[in-house]
């Protein structure tokens, strides 16, 4: 208020001023004020209306109303805080009611100067008056205080309201809630979902009423009732649904207008609840007494047409269902609901077509509603099954002569047909052969036999004729309407004629090989189940049984099975080569089919790795056909090697080799212990290889030429037996660089016998 440096203040520019300021404080204190009452007459009348609508369960329209009634005052409140303002003179008066020293010279001199004349001594009074006005400023004339009771009421009654409802019971929130918001909130609420609601029924029908709790646990569920008329409310025990987790109560024979809701008991406050207030009308309308069905169902079902004299119907999709009903009185403007779709009833009858499953009644429309005058009916659809399909026999992989007829029979099932049923098989990872003939006519049970004759199939270019370690790889198909199932893939392989016996206790030299073939078998069981593996992902990948990252990351495991299968088997074929095992004319066959397994091993995890799985299966199949021809000759080496010292010697060495690939724990004997002495030991042990082989092939000449002279030569039976003593040396030296200590018996059997 003091004046500018060298400026001659005009008191009534300043006195205006003055006030204008006052007046700005005092209209932000009046707006607070009227917002403060705003607030207080809505939490007031929210906890009322609440605790009505919670004990006296008021009909929907009265919860509208009060909803109208919150939003209005709270709209007037907002807009009286917008357009109030502050008059000058009203201002004026309070300012001169909190200062006195103004002495009525304040409101003197605004009325003074709003005259167009103004009074010769009013620059007089406006200068006594701006004294005033200096030594009581605006924030003195207005103080900051006065904002500070309308804000403590404020917060006081947030605070009260807050307590109050939090303190409150689930019956009194959920319908303050409900006054301000509707439904907004509803499905995050706690409530009770009634069933019909408000319905008009015809006058004597029975009312099945339903009622779930939704969002909270409800010990026990009642209905409450009031007859028109009656005044009271009667109440009465829901029972659970024995279809669902609802409960159900029926008004039997409603003759007149009902009130009615349902209210939750429980051991909390929580768990108490009422749900909204609903009203069933009465009106004279008919009533279905009776129904008819007749059901014609698509032709590819190959069913006859049906009929029943009930509502709930099943039925595959497509089929057409005529509806004839009976009713108490003429059915004028009937309708036919369908899944809440309405469509025209003529003379009691209509038609519709099952596409799903849904409900449907008979209906008609009084005063612009639609009324329900029949039961509700259930509509069921049955869906169309996949064929099962087993192979009945021989129902297992089997192996088979060259020369044996192979017979197989699957059979399959269906719920509406089989179209047809084929058998496929390849030989050695070829196409497919399908077996198929056309049914006489379409049956729900089929079956099918074929005979394989192994004599008469004829491979590759050259067409030669099946031998042992081919492989016959089987499986079946059945095709209904729309889908189709495949079985498992079977396998026959074809064995040799015989099968030969040898002591493996004399041969083995105690490296746990006494079973034989088992080891042997291992590679081939192997990629069996790689195969086995991806065929199972193929028909899951075709079913939808297995999709997405959870197909791929199969995939790729499978991948990585096959890959590490190939590597084993690369590993096995560079041992026996770095043995010169294959130098052997009876071995290399046999080094040549693990080297042609590998490559289609490696295609085949080529393909895996690229998701394609159709494509996979030919290369595990070929793999799986060179490991078992593999199999096979090793059998034969094993057999022929088995009469001599030398042959002995390289059979078990196959077999330590089939033993340090199979087996962790044997082929942790082929790692070198140090980094610099792997390449001597390795060249150590190829050398002691070497001399074994040839002593044992001189070993065997002599034995041959004893054999075959009578008398006995003194040199020959002296070279025979220093022979045998070099050969015995030899070995155990080996055994010993190998990790394995053969005993002195053994090696004693293996020389005598040799």
């Amino acid at each position: 208020m003091s004046p500018s440096k060298g400026v001659i203040p005009d008191p009534d520019t300043a006195m205006g001023r003055y006030l204008g300021r006052c007046r700005l404080r005092l209209g932000w204190i009046a707006r607070v004020r009227i917002a403060v009452a705003g607030v207080a007459v809505l939490a007031v009348l929210t906890v009322a209306l609440a605790a009505a609508a919670a004990y006296l369960v008021p009909s929907q329209g009265w919860i509208v109303a009060a909803r109208v009634l919150l939003y209005a005052i709270a709209v007037a409140t907002v807009v009286a805080c917008v357009v109030r303002r502050m008059g000058s003179r009203r201002a004026a008066r309070q300012v001169e009611r909190r200062v006195p020293d103004f002495d009525g010279r304040l409101v003197t001199w605004l009325d003074a100067s709003r005259r167009q004349r103004r009074p010769a001594l009013l620059p007089n009074l406006a200068e006594h008056a701006l004294g005033v006005a200096r030594a009581h400023p605006p924030r003195r004339a207005a103080p900051t205080w006065l904002f500070l009771p309308p804000i403590a009421v404020l917060a006081a009654a947030a605070l009260t309201l807050y307590l109050t409802y939090d303190a409150a019971p689930a019956s009194w929130r959920l319908p303050a809630e409900r006054l301000w918001t509707g439904d907004l909130l509803a499905d995050t609420r706690p409530k009770i979902i009634v069933l019909p609601g408000d319905v008009v029924v015809p006058r004597g029908t029975d009312v099945l009423v339903r009622a779930e709790a939704h969002g909270f646990a409800a010990q026990t569920l009642a209905v409450n009732a009031s007859f028109a008329g009656s005044g009271s409310w009667e109440q009465a025990n829901m029972m659970p649904s024995s279809r669902d987790g609802a409960h159900e109560f029926v008004l039997v024979a409603v003759n007149e207008p009902v009130d009615y809701y349902v209210s939750a008991g429980g051991t909390t406050t929580a768990a108490r609840l009422n749900s909204d207030r609903f009203r069933i009308e009465v009106a004279d309308l008919p009533v279905v007494e009776d129904v008819e069905l007749s059901l014609d169902y698509p032709d590819w079902t190959r069913l006859p047409s049906a009929t029943q004299d009930h509502g709930d119907v099943a039925g595959v999709e497509g089929t057409r269902v005529g509806v004839r009903v009976q009713a108490s009185l003429p059915l004028d403007d009937a309708l036919l609901v369908v899944n809440d779709q309405d469509r025209g009833l003529d003379s009691g009858g209509g038609e519709f077509t099952i596409d799903g499953p849904g409900t449907w009644h008979i209906a008609v429309r009084h005063r612009g509603q639609v009324v329900r005058i029949s039961d509700e009916y259930l509509i069921d659809l049955i869906h169309d099954q996949p064929p099962s399909l087993e192979f009945a026999f021989p129902g297992r992989d089997r192996s088979a002569t060259a020369i044996e007829e192979v017979v197989l029979r699957f059979s399959a099932k269906d719920d509406f047909g089989i179209e047809s049923l084929a058998i496929h098989y390849a030989v050695n990872g070829s196409d497919w052969t399908s077996i198929e003939e056309d049914a006489a006519e379409v049956d729900r049970e089929a079956s099918r036999s074929h005979t394989l004759m192994l004599e008469d199939f004829r491979l590759g270019e050259n067409k030669r004729a099946i031998r042992p370690g081919d492989l016959v790889s089987i499986h079946a198909v059945a095709q209904d309407r729309q889908q189709a199932t495949k079985t498992a893939l079977y396998f026959v392989d074809v064995r040799p004629f015989d099968k030969h016996y040898r002591d493996t206790g004399t041969s083995s030299a105690g490296n746990g090989n006494a079973g034989g073939g088992l080891r042997e078998q291992e590679l081939s069981n192997r990629q069996r189940e790689i195969l086995n593996a991806t065929w199972n992902l193929i028909q899951e990948r075709d079913t939808g049984a297995r999709a997405g990252s959870d197909l791929k990351d199969q995939v790729d495991l499978v991948a990585v099975l096959q890959r590490t299968l190939k590597e084993q088997v690369e590993t096995l074929v560079a041992r026996t080569e770095g043995r010169r095992l294959s130098d052997d004319n009876e071995v290399e066959p046999y080094v040549a089919e693990l080297s042609l397994a590998a490559e289609q091993m490696e295609a085949a995890a080529e393909m895996l790795g690229n998701r394609r799985l159709d494509e996979a299966v030919q290369p595990e199949q070929r793999a799986l056909q060179h490991l078992l021809t593999a199999e096979a000759g090793l059998r034969n080496v094993n057999v022929s090697l088995a009469s001599s010292s030398s042959g002995d010697s390289v059979s078990r060495s196959l077999s330590e080799l089939f033993d340090l690939e199979t087996d962790p724990e044997q082929n942790r004997y082929e790692t070198p212990q140090t980094p610099g002495g792997g390449g001597r030991e390795q060249a150590q042990a190829e050398a002691e290889w070497q001399r074994l082989t040839e002593l044992a092939r001189r070993n065997e000449e002599l034995a041959r030429a004893h054999e075959r002279s009578v008398p006995e030569a003194p040199l020959s039976r002296w070279q025979l037996e220093r022979l045998q003593r070099e050969l015995e040396r030899a070995r155990d030296q080996l055994a010993d660089d190998s990790g394995q200590q053969p005993s002195a018996r053994a090696n004693r059997q293996a020389g005598s016998q040799a």
